[in-house]
């Protein structure tokens, strides 16, 4: 008995060493919550009419959050085969599960159904105070982290931190990439790429593997080769919007500050700040203006100079400096402010060069919706959250991109796009070194930027030999780099042409 024992059981042995280690590819699925494996010489193919979870009920009362994309099945052949790159999910390859890195082009079914269950909002940087896109996406349903972030825009700030300014450190001196694992929906991923720095992002929880994918999409926060077009606005626009705005408008004028003459303009009907002040005193920023109009004149006097008027709001400076026969390229991210400065402009009867660009400026590729203060100001929409979000999408474009529309070598500019100044800034290398610059004039509100955002201003233009002079009396500012500035409005003169008396 010992002797047939023995070859049985070696058989028995080697039958089970066989059934277990024939194939190491195999797919798994599950059929109404329990799992079974197939087995094969070759890959077993499993029939997509396997039902997955879809009839496993939630309790009562569970989560909203919990039921997002519970009826998809996974296992369906559209879904395991379109999920990771370089293999199809659920199938085991080496003895092992396929390291499932999501694809760039996941199902619609999937995206689209995370998507329509999620709100956008924005993560503050820690570190660089920024906001990073205005389409971060959270849980639309309650769930803890996502609540945080919708309300206080931020989860472990000191953490984060911490960890930004090591990793910041580190990549001064050598790449460096940062392992997020166990991801969530990216509050601290979204943080990091804002750096610079690669982030391989892990989590068990596709939901919000799909969010950080739409999030850093969205904030195009990694690396992309194409950018949205320079919006230079037509001649002949649609109807639908020329004649939509102008009958939400009344015609008044602008007093030229330096002419004295009435320019028609264009300005709001519904109580706005800019156009309430305009209709009554005829003038914003009077004494602003008229500094502009004798700098530039100076100017133009020797050589052709461009106006670039980045934040036109109505325009309120742009129609004063056409007037003076000057071109102009007026950007603003609020196409109705646009429209209104190009009926005044053709009103006014002013002939002269005028580009209007609509767009907002930011390096990262991204759509943004204007978020309007609670007072009526048009002209104080910014990518922060307030009280009021506009319906329009609008584009981004750099500082650079304004470059070939420039046709002379001299460029004077006004910078006024509510906080966004820094990235303007951050973007203008090409613009300042293609041509020169004698005076830019901004608003410099401390509200409006963080310290490390006032700090790289600063250095932008101490770099190039500026210094900045307040609008009030034009005294200069000799300690903004230690104090700060207190002002709304300051002006920046290159040296040469401090020298030179251009403010005199």
């Amino acid at each position: 008995l010992r002797k047939l024992m023995t070859p049985m059981m070696f058989l028995v042995a080697l039958l089970l060493l066989l059934a277990l280690g024939m194939d190491t590819h195999q797919k798994i699925f599950s059929n109404r919550g329990h799992s079974l494996t197939g087995i094969s010489a070759k890959k077993k193919i499993i029939s997509d009419t396997v039902p997955a979870t879809i009839d496993n009920p939630l309790p009562s009362g569970a989560c909203g959050a919990y039921s997002e994309l519970r009826s998809v099945n996974f296992l369906h052949k559209s879904i395991s085969e379109s999920i990771c790159e370089g293999a199809a999910a659920y199938t085991i390859v080496d003895s092992a599960f396929p390291l499932c890195r999501l694809k760039q082009h996941l199902p619609p079914v999937l995206t689209e159904g995370v998507r329509v269950a999620s709100v956008q909002t924005f993560i503050r940087s820690p570190l660089t105070q920024r906001n990073l896109s205005s389409f971060v996406y959270v849980y639309s349903s309650p769930d803890l982290i996502s609540n945080i972030i919708r309300t206080e825009h931020i989860f472990e700030k000191r953490n984060i931190r911490i960890m930004q300014q090591i990793i910041r450190k580190l990549a001064a001196k050598s790449p460096v990439t940062f392992m997020d694992i166990g991801s969530n929906i990216g509050v601290f991923s979204l943080p990091i790429l804002d750096l610079g720095v690669p982030v391989i992002a892990l989590d068990a929880n596709i939901r919000n593997l799909i969010r950080l994918k739409l999030s850093a999409e969205a904030a195009k926060a990694s690396e992309v080769d194409s950018a949205f077009p320079l919006c230079r606005l037509k001649q002949h626009l649609p109807p639908v919007l020329t004649e939509g705005v102008r009958v939400a408008s009344v015609q008044t004028f602008i007093r030229s500050p330096l002419t004295q003459r009435n320019l028609s303009s264009f300005v709001y009907s519904s109580p706005d700040l800019i156009s309430n002040i305009i209709r009554t005193e005829h003038i914003f920023e009077k004494r602003n203006i008229r500094i502009m109009q004798q700098i530039i004149r100076k100017l133009a006097a020797k050589s052709p100079v461009t106006f670039m008027d980045i934040g036109s709001n109505i325009g309120v400076f742009s129609l004063p400096i056409l007037d003076l026969g000057v071109p102009v390229i007026a950007l603003d991210a609020n196409i109705r402010n646009l429209i209104r400065l190009k009926l005044s402009a053709e009103a006014a009867k002013l002939p002269h060069k005028l580009h209007l660009l609509w767009n907002f400026v930011n390096r990262q590729v991204s759509l943004m919706y204007l978020n309007f203060p609670k007072e009526c100001n048009m002209g104080g929409a910014t990518k922060l959250g307030r009280a009021v979000v506009d319906t329009i999408p609008v584009m981004s474009a750099t500082a650079d991109s304004i470059v070939p529309l420039v046709d002379t070598k001299l460029v004077v500019m006004k910078v006024d796009i509510e906080g966004g100044e820094g990235e303007f800034f951050k973007s203008a290398k090409k613009l300042f070194d293609s041509f020169t610059i004698p005076v830019v004039h901004m608003e410099w509100l401390k509200r409006h930027m963080s310290d490390m955002e006032r700090q790289f201003m600063i250095r932008f233009f101490y770099e190039r030999r500026y210094s900045p002079r307040s609008m009030n009396d034009l005294t200069k500012l000799i300690n903004i780099n230690l104090t700060g500035y207190e002002g709304d409005d300051l002006v920046w003169v290159h040296k040469h042409f401090e020298d030179a008396g251009i403010l005199l």
